[in-house]
């Protein structure tokens, strides 16, 4: 894909996730604390290009830095992925976390060091999760955690919101920047 067919991808995509059809090359944007990341994360993982192909799958197929086998696996792993909240039922420290994905109940024994050193057992996260190897892993951007023992009405809040579908990053971004 050529550069200039790139750049009209990305603003297509940005006109989309800020929801600025109006966007015009070099436009001012005012972005929140977690904009860029969501819409890095949102544009790798679900942005569906105009040719009908989301970007780890491009790139698994073109494969442009001529990855060996092994290394190109990783790109095929990271297609399969489960983005959502996440409640944390448990932590063990510098190892991993427990999550239940809040909208099928699906449990996921993640292998994570960050996010144990801040998250406790009642927390929500909005986190991607993706089956690398044997092993599942938050391959997702930061955002914040919410204690749900602190947020009174988070969970029920949640809970509506899913009832609309399974999340993505734009719909977080959207959460985020209303202080959810």
């Amino acid at each position: 894909m050529t550069r200039l067919k790139y750049q009209k991808e990305m603003l297509r995509a940005m006109r989309d996730f800020f929801d600025r059809p109006d966007l015009a090359p070099g436009a001012h944007l005012d972005l929140g604390k977690f904009d860029t990341p969501l819409f890095n994360e949102w544009v790798m993982f679900d942005y569906v290009f105009t040719d009908g192909k989301k970007m780890l799958e491009k790139y698994y197929e073109d494969n442009p830095h001529k990855l060996s086998l092994p290394e190109l696996a990783l790109y095929k792993y990271l297609q399969k992925n489960i983005y959502g909240f996440f409640k944390v039922l448990e932590v063990k420290m510098g190892m991993g976390e427990l999550l239940e994905d809040m909208m099928t109940g699906d449990e996921y024994w993640v292998v994570e060091y960050k996010g144990t050193l801040s998250t406790i057992p009642g927390y929500v996260i909005t986190n991607r999760v993706a089956k690398i190897g044997d092993d599942y892993m938050m391959v997702g951007c930061d955002v914040p955690a919410y204690n749900l023992n602190d947020y009174k009405g988070i969970e029920m809040r949640i809970r509506e919101l899913l009832k609309h579908g399974r999340p993505n990053p734009k719909m977080i971004r959207k959460i985020v920047n209303d202080k959810l």
